[in-house]
């Protein structure tokens, strides 16, 4: 009986490392490049960044009027291209919630191989603890974005990812950006 509780456990090891090693070895099948980034000042949040050079890296400056507390909230939507139609408006979203709690959700998974602090921002988001937010105007230089914790499938084409900053749901500030995503070419 214990051999075989053993050899049950065995292969259940087995299955977990080899799972964790495939799912670990997983790329992204794709490349993006950025097309465009829209500001949308607001009394809040402003932006003034564009892209530059070859590799259309984001550069620019962003502003925080006011230390921003977590009762400003922070909503993001992504849309995918629909052809003739404009833009469609895609099932992910990070719905209007505390700013504060959407840079601690999604720092590490979105920002923080894209934002470096002393490289090539004044930005320092204290992986994603700091609250609130301190006022200042902030410059991000020739930021490429880091797409290691994107999904590993997603759609081709135009993908436009828009923030809002908002206050008791008034608007008042944003920005976005509009990549293509492209098949990898190996």
């Amino acid at each position: 009986m214990a051999c075989f509780s053993f050899c049950r456990l065995s292969f259940l090891l087995i299955i977990v490392f080899s799972w964790n090693s495939t799912v670990n070895s997983w790329n992204q099948p794709y490349d993006y490049v950025s097309v465009a980034v829209n500001n949308y000042p607001g009394r809040l949040f402003k932006t003034d960044l564009k892209l530059i050079g070859r590799e259309k890296a984001i550069n620019g400056t962003i502003e925080f009027v006011e230390d921003i507390p977590n009762k400003i909230f922070g909503s993001v939507s992504v849309y995918s291209d629909a052809g003739t139609s404009g833009f469609k408006l895609m099932p992910l979203e990070v719905p209007p919630m505390p700013f504060c709690d959407v840079i601690r959700l999604y720092y590490d998974r979105f920002l923080e191989g894209s934002l470096i602090p002393g490289v090539n921002t004044d930005l320092d988001l204290e992986g994603g603890t700091v609250c609130p937010i301190p006022k200042g105007k902030y410059y991000i230089k020739k930021m490429m974005l880091d797409t290691s914790g994107w999904a590993v499938t997603s759609p081709r084409g135009l993908i436009k990812v828009k923030l809002n900053m908002l206050d008791k749901e008034e608007f008042v500030g944003g920005m976005e950006s509009v990549v293509e995503i492209k098949d990898k070419i190996y």
